[in-house]
């Protein structure tokens, strides 16, 4: 499946080399996983690989880590946690240029 074919490819990068060598294929895999966490459901470990991707993405620029932000919002929301949601999404729609005063 394809969930275990991204797991396997994020196994068989070393993650801390990954990350300074091959931070496009790491990063892409991890925002792949994560939207294909999201379209089986499954809610259960993704906010740990999302938080782990994006903490290594801070040096990056923002619209690289546009799509696995997005997955986080899609996972606060199916996870009903509303207010974390209402404030990411504000923080992210500030980042794009659009200020809600």
């Amino acid at each position: 499946s394809a969930k275990e074919y991204l797991k396997m490819g994020l196994r068989l990068l070393k993650d801390d080399d990954a990350w300074t060598e091959h931070y496009r294929l790491t990063f892409e895999f991890h925002t792949r996983l994560s939207e294909v966490y999201l379209c089986c459901g499954q809610t259960e470990g993704i906010l740990e690989l999302i938080t782990h991707a994006l903490i290594r993405a801070k040096q990056w620029p923002k619209l690289d880590t546009f799509r696995i932000r997005y997955a986080y919002l899609q996972t606060l929301h199916r996870s009903n946690k509303i207010e974390e949601l209402v404030d990411e999404s504000l923080a992210l729609l500030e980042e794009l240029g659009e200020k809600l005063n």
